[in-house]
């Protein structure tokens, strides 16, 4: 399971970086067309804002795996190290529940704008929904993986 966790993560990690690239190339080209060449071009906003959703929820799913998401640390301070841990477990718990009901109905969101096409691009608007369920599921994975890598 490990070999393959790492497999996933750096296909992700590699994902979101030529996202990354992909995103400064589609702005710089929309900046230098609309102000230096005065023929904006009419996509690139609907294009930016699609590859900005798939970088935000596969980015936060590698953020899980490298357990680097905010949070509060408080407790951390004025719990004992045996509190804290059963603490994280009940934080934990409620994590996985909540992440688990937000792929549900971010799977149910993918199928309610189904026929639906971008303006613009013509995509399928369940393609960028996609983003949601996906990267939540990610998540879940990740925290699974991370509770279980915990216990050993």
């Amino acid at each position: 399971m490990s070999k393959q966790k790492d497999i996933l993560t750096t296909i992700l990690e590699n994902f979101c970086v030529w996202m990354m690239i992909l995103l400064q190339t589609v702005v710089f080209l929309g900046v230098v067309f609309r102000y230096a060449l005065n023929k904006p071009l009419i996509w690139v906003d609907e294009l930016a804002s699609i590859i900005m959703v798939y970088i935000t929820f596969i980015g936060s799913a590698v953020a899980v795996k490298y357990n680097q998401h905010m949070r509060m640390t408080v407790l951390d301070m004025v719990l004992s190290p045996k509190n804290l841990a059963r603490w994280q477990k009940v934080v934990d718990l409620c994590s996985l529940v909540f992440l688990a009901f937000l792929v549900w109905v971010g799977w149910r969101m993918v199928g309610f704008v189904g026929g639906t096409m971008t303006d613009i691009l013509r995509l399928p608007v369940s393609f960028v929904y996609f983003a949601i369920p996906l990267g939540l599921a990610l998540m879940v994975v990740y925290m699974l993986a991370g509770t279980l890598v915990k216990e050993d």
